[in-house]
């Protein structure tokens, strides 16, 4: 069934004289028996389910608009709807929705003190299924009792319901209302979701006296945009009307532009994908200006210096970077004279981030200054780095505050201002020898001079003084490193049995450590048990090894190798250490291939054979390569006297490899796979041979 995009704007052109969203959705209870018969995606076969379609609308409350001119707020309201068809039993999970709302408490945020007011209500849904002659329709309704509100936290609520009756074949529909104050920013809408989607379309009434930012952030599809005049029930004060000269105009006038996209694939999680954020088209909206009758607002941040300039005349921001890092005394015990620039870096990261806890709060703001955050020994991620910064400045040091996402919140968007969208702050220390070193004081694991993994790959944005700062990638170029060294011996029963010596540097070294330290046993065992295939693990001792910065995991263990009917043993090196599950088995990918590091992966096996067993058969030392020599994978076996030698290594020369180069990276892997499962065959001699 191919959807036409004409008819699915029909529902968006409003006919009354006023086109502001109301919340009313035309579309509500018009399943149809074509959509009940449906067998699968059109666009998307493998599809659980189906989002028929995907509605918001934007407003001001009708009202609660005019307080603006007494509160500087509006109260805004989005509805959303959404209609989905459910294929199988998998897809019947998506009956189970979760909506999560933030409470009225005062919270400092990332970069101002905001009223956090929302609510969501006037939920309801309706479940469709068809008859047992499959010509009729059936209709079950949420009943409210069924629907809950649990308290998450001080700041947050979630709702959750079940759309009742749903089953493989059943096409059930929801909506609810969410009211929010707004003021810098409008909702952002979201095309795309783990659904694939045949409409997704927002309705936004924009009043003139308000002006957006429009990011558009569309990698995957297009939009038609729709525009209609209106005139709002926002009455204007008689003395806004006389301070601006307004004739006539009681009331504020708008704009309904409505953005609608058709068939749309679904945004899945991929392996190695960085976030899903940076994959999915949305439009979202950033307060550019205010207009009259408002009263004229001279606080919008609409360019980066002046971002800079607000930041730095914040208390909680420019106010720590004028405070002193670590007491006098405390300094001088921890660096002295003799040492360089780096060392004494190095000496004073440590110092702090052994001595200093994190209370688990990402923020750019510090609340406390640095003299009670070192007197606590703890603090939020920007009192601590705050805390870092000073004391490397004290020391003579070039240091300046670094805003940073995360990798999992998407990409950061360098265009324009976006005030909320840092999630914490880190150092950035500038060192003659290596550049620019991320430094993050809250985090006890990654070793220094390399940034923390889930900063990897980013954009972030340098505060170097008044009116000035620059734009950092925050890829610092440091391999990560598995080397394993396996010595074993066969017996003439098939059995081997031997010690892997790991070593792990660097990210790996960073995620091992932590999953050890905080005892994390059972996520410790998945990390290793992917790469030691099917032997049996009899002992373990594991060690750091703080002089070279490594993890390293001793192992000794047995396995039973496949022996046939004719004196032929069947090994494999993968069988005993290396990952044998390929990640990379679709062939098609939206996201890059993100690593966050460069890799390097060695592994050599040397096994001891009994009296009379030779080499029969094994892969040829081989070369892969892929054509830009960013991925290398090397395998070599032969046998000298009663020794078996294998040896293989796999690098990865590119940290991330983009979506549109794909192709050769599923062919690399796959071939490297299917390698990894061949066997080296070794035979019994015959005796007296």
């Amino acid at each position: 069934m191919k959807l036409l995009f004409t008819i699915f704007l029909l529902p968006v052109v409003f006919v009354c004289c006023d086109a502001q969203p109301n919340g009313k959705f035309e579309e509500w209870g018009k399943v149809t028996m074509d959509e009940l018969k449906m067998k699968e995606c059109p666009f998307e076969k493998d599809a659980n389910a189906l989002l028929l379609l995907n509605l918001g609308q934007a407003y001001y409350e009708v009202g609660y608009g005019s307080m603006y001119f007494t509160t500087g707020r509006f109260l805004m309201t989005t509805a959303c709807y959404q209609r989905v068809k459910i294929f199988n039993a998998s897809g019947c999970k998506r009956a189970e929705i979760h909506l999560r709302y933030k409470t009225g408490k005062k919270i400092e945020q990332n970069y101002n003190v905001a009223t956090n007011d929302e609510d969501i209500k006037d939920i309801r849904a309706v479940t469709y299924n068809a008859t047992w002659d499959g010509e009729g329709m059936q209709k079950t309704e949420l009943d409210p009792a069924d629907i809950h509100r649990t308290k998450l936290n001080d700041f947050e609520w979630e709702i959750s319901f079940t759309v009742p009756a749903v089953k493989p074949g059943s096409v059930f529909e929801f909506e609810y209302k969410r009211t929010q104050f707004v003021f810098l920013t409008l909702p952002t809408w979201n095309f795309c979701t783990d659904m694939p989607c045949v409409k997704s379309s927002i309705s936004i009434g924009f009043l003139d006296a308000v002006t957006y930012y429009t990011e558009q952030f569309l990698n995957h599809i297009e939009y038609k945009k729709f525009s209609l005049p209106f005139t709002s029930s926002i009455k204007v004060p008689a003395s806004a009307q006389r301070s601006w000269g307004m004739i006539n105009k009681d009331f504020l006038t708008g704009t309904t532009i409505t953005y609608t996209a058709i068939n749309i694939a679904s945004v899945r999680d991929e392996p190695y994908i960085n976030s899903l954020a940076n994959y999915t088209d949305r439009v979202s909206f950033q307060l550019k200006s205010i207009n009259p009758p408002f009263a004229p607002y001279d606080g919008v941040i609409n360019t980066w210096n002046r971002y800079t300039d607000d930041l730095l005349g914040k208390p909680n921001f420019g106010g720590r970077l004028s405070e002193g890092g670590l007491p006098e005394n405390e300094l001088k015990s921890v660096i002295n004279e003799t040492m360089t620039g780096e060392e004494k870096a190095r000496a004073i990261f440590e110092y702090i981030r052994n001595n200093v806890n994190w209370d688990g709060v990402d923020t750019i703001m510090a609340t406390n200054n640095n003299l009670k955050t070192w007197k606590n020994k703890t603090g939020n991620s920007a009192e601590i780095n705050f805390l870092l910064i000073n004391t490397l400045r004290e020391a003579g040091l070039t240091a300046n505050p670094c805003l940073v996402n995360s990798r999992s919140t998407g990409y950061t968007n360098m265009n324009y201002p976006i005030s909320d969208q840092f999630g914490e702050l880190v150092a950035v220390y500038e060192s003659g020898d290596n550049g620019r070193l991320f430094l993050d004081a809250t985090d006890k694991f990654t070793p220094f001079g390399i940034t923390r993994y889930d900063l990897t790959n980013n954009f972030c944005l340098s505060i170097l003084g008044a009116g000035s700062s620059v734009w950092l990638n925050t890829f610092k170029g440091a391999d990560n490193t598995e080397i394993a060294i396996i010595n074993a011996r066969l017996d003439t029963t098939g059995k081997i049995q031997g010690e892997i010596l790991a070593f792990f540097d660097n990210y790996t070294e960073a995620k091992l450590r932590e999953l050890k330290a905080t005892k994390q046993d059972s996520l410790f065992n998945v990390e290793i048990k992917r790469r030691t295939g099917n032997i049996n693990i009899e002992s373990v001792l594991d060690t750091f090894d703080a002089a070279r910065n490594r993890f390293v995991h001793k192992a000794k263990f047995t396995s039973q190798i496949v022996k046939s009917n004719d004196s032929l043993v069947y090994l494999s090196l993968s069988g005993i250490y290396g990952q044998t599950e390929n990640p990379f088995v679709s062939s098609h990918r939206i996201s890059d291939v993100d690593f966050g590091y460069m890799q390097r992966l060695n592994t050599t096996l040397t096994i001891e054979l009994p009296t009379g067993y030779e080499l029969d058969s094994s892969p040829k030392p081989m070369v892969l390569l892929t054509p830009d020599s960013s991925i290398y994978y090397r395998f070599g076996a032969q046998q000298n006297d009663n020794v078996l030698y294998v040896q293989q290594k796999l690098e990865y020369h590119k940290s991330t490899y983009p979506a549109g180069d794909y192709p050769t990276f599923y062919e690399f892997h796959k071939q490297y796979y299917t390698l990894m499962q061949e066997p080296v065959v070794l035979r019994r001699k015959p005796r007296g041979g």
